[in-house]
């Protein structure tokens, strides 16, 4: 198995069973934090199976302090939103 994708697949467990998430949540916020994990460690993101189907139009970003995804979207005006945020969604 790619390890990258074990990572993911491990995020996603603890999200959905410790943080209560629905599949569909934990595996979104999985995918922002594994995205994270390979800018941090110099590994690339799969493109195929589950994690290229996954893969948003979007960049998600993982914000550590707010605990919570960022979107930025690839707009002229890069607007950045928070998973907590209502608005310009």
């Amino acid at each position: 198995m790619n390890p990258v994708y074990e990572w993911f697949l491990e995020r996603s467990a603890i999200l959905q069973f410790d943080g209560q998430m629905i599949q569909a949540d934990a595996d979104y916020c999985a995918y922002a934090l594994t995205a994270a994990y390979c800018e941090r460690t110099g590994q690339s993101m799969p493109n195929e199976g589950y994690l290229g189907r996954l893969r948003p139009p979007d960049r998600l970003v993982w914000d550590d302090a707010m605990c919570s995804i960022r979107v930025v979207k690839p707009r002229p005006d890069w607007v950045i939103w928070t998973s907590n945020d209502k608005e310009g969604v």
